[in-house]
């Protein structure tokens, strides 16, 4: 039996309003990868791919199904999350429900999905699944995605993730250089809803044993305890936003940062000592490099010793 040894997986819960949201990061070691037809334009054994962008194809599901129309049927947390562990298969699944990025015939070096290439053939992406795949400005609604038997649409507010699907490709979408598990075909992430997701080939070696385990692929998860998140006003902003919140605790790693809606970092804020209480920071809409973003949706990241706290999604009018 073979394992795959290249995803890194952090899962972290985040509390904004009544709703628990989840930042996820992946990394993905073209090292490890083993088949040299699915690494990216790795060579299997152990050389690190060459490609310069590296774009992650997913989705997630969120509800049972009607096995007819396709239509959403939502159930149970229960029965939603028994009905999208179900639909796990090598292609055309059902697990596909809400997908960010494209793939196929027509691939776009946009932007959405795109990884940060880390060096030495390693990428990594992080993102709110929740405001990742309900953006209707990032989710794929085409009539072919490229891995789906059900159409796209964004995640429904209030809706769990319980299943993710994703394969890899390059910027150009090249056949040649894509990402999958050592059978080629997709890889699934389950129990999205709990402490110990787990990530699954979609490869079927044999019936005893439907899923190989990714062993590699390790997880965190973290309950919000330590803030309590108040706002951003205005938001919509134009040319700037007040970011108010409550700290419990006092701290010397307080972390502020801006992200866009592909997880790129933005804008770091604030890395120091916050004393315990109501505390205030101000974001004039500049980037790292004095620029001002462009319009669009943005969120910031609270953060004490790298346990991200508090999130809540800004909107950029220029």
């Amino acid at each position: 039996m073979k394992n795959l040894l290249y995803l890194i997986l952090v899962v972290f819960y985040l509390q904004a309003n009544a709703q628990v949201k989840h930042k996820i990061v992946i990394t993905l070691d073209t090292k490890k990868m083993e088949n040299p037809d699915c690494s990216l334009g790795a060579d299997g054994s152990g050389g690190a791919a060459t490609v310069t962008e590296v774009y992650m194809h997913s989705g997630i599901c969120t509800c049972k199904l009607n096995e007819t129309t396709l239509a959403r049927e939502c159930g149970t947390a229960a029965e939603n999350r028994t009905y999208c562990q179900a639909q796990i298969k090598d292609y055309l699944s059902n697990v596909w429900q809400h997908v960010v990025g494209n793939w196929g015939s027509d691939p776009k070096d946009d932007g959405v999905g795109k990884m940060t290439n880390i060096g030495n053939g390693v990428y990594s992406i992080e993102f709110i699944i929740e405001d990742y795949y309900s953006d209707p400005a990032l989710v794929n609604t085409s009539s072919n995605t490229g891995n789906s038997a059900v159409p796209s649409t964004p995640m429904p507010a209030g809706s769990v993730a319980y299943v993710m699907g994703l394969v890899f490709r390059d910027g150009a979408g090249d056949v040649a250089r894509t990402g999958r598990d050592i059978e080629c075909k997709d890889i699934f992430i389950v129990d999205l809803d709990t402490d110990n997701p787990t990530a699954l080939n979609g490869s079927l070696p044999d019936y005893d044993n439907p899923y190989l385990p990714l062993t590699s692929i390790t997880m965190a998860v973290e309950e919000i305890e330590n803030f309590s998140r108040i706002g951003a006003f205005p938001n919509p902003m134009k040319d700037g936003t007040s970011i108010e919140y409550l700290i419990n605790q006092s701290s010397k790693n307080i972390s502020i940062k801006i992200y866009n809606t592909i997880g790129q970092e933005v804008r770091d804020l604030f890395n120091g000592y916050k004393t315990q209480g109501s505390q205030k920071i101000f974001w004039n809409g500049k980037d790292n490099n004095g620029f001002d973003v462009p319009s669009g949706a943005y969120y910031y990241l609270i953060s004490d010793n790298d346990k991200t706290i508090s999130s809540e999604r800004l909107v950029v009018i220029r």
